[in-house]
């Protein structure tokens, strides 16, 4: 008897590309035009706030939108497969690439900052002022911060490496349960995703005016 797997029918997101586009252009545009006139100060105290709002409201379903995913991939890769070896290997190589791509981090960003630091003036610009930029992080902190004590700790802290692996392996400990417990807990993490990107879709609606904002 073949088991039932949950369907992840995933709601369709439509940007709108021309609108943003334009949104981009006139808010460079305004911004250009009014520099240096009374007018500038009104357009800003509308377009920071607006912009500031949109690009949060994107971040805010990124988190639980990428352990959604992420979990319902691989247990759907896993049931397509049949849960056979060749599945298995394909997990674990993912898993693997993840690890590396996290090593490799560690090891080149730290040598690459010491050959190129960044410049003061783009740290302070970057920073809201402040000019020092602290200490960078070694080997040692940045393989710490992939294994954190506390997971949730570390997606408040918006650490998506972290969160990703720990997503990537409590879907590999789903194989190991009963097939109505993984049944019931992958079709959590299917609506989680869909509901995600219904609120994706609605964010990228608004994105010629939030674009705007930003630009300008």
């Amino acid at each position: 008897m073949t088991e039932r797997q949950p369907a992840a029918g995933f709601p369709e997101i439509r940007v709108p590309a021309l609108y943003t586009f334009a949104g981009l252009v006139l808010g460079f545009l305004a911004a250009m035009a009014l520099k240096g006139t009374a007018a500038l100060d009104p357009l800003l105290a509308v377009a920071e706030p607006m912009g500031s709002l949109w690009l949060k409201a994107l971040q805010l379903t990124i988190l639980p939108l990428v352990i959604g995913l992420v979990v319902t991939g691989i247990s759907q890769t896993l049931a397509a497969a049949g849960g056979g070896g060749l599945a298995r290997r394909a997990v674990g190589l993912f898993v693997v690439l993840l690890l590396a791509a996290g090593f490799m981090s560690a090891l080149l960003v730290p040598a690459l900052l010491e050959l190129f630091p960044v410049p003061a003036k783009a740290v302070a610009a970057l920073s809201g002022g402040a000019a020092d930029p602290g200490k960078v992080p070694g080997v040692a902190d940045i393989l710490d911060a992939m294994m954190p004590q506390n997971i949730f700790a570390a997606a408040a802290g918006g650490a998506m490496l972290p969160v990703v692996i720990f997503a990537s392996l409590f879907a590999l400990a789903l194989t190991r349960i009963g097939a109505e417990q993984r049944r019931q807990i992958v079709l959590f993490f299917e609506g989680l995703a869909g509901a995600m990107m219904v609120i994706v879709g609605w964010v990228l609606m608004l994105a010629p005016l939030g674009v705007f904002g930003l630009a300008a």
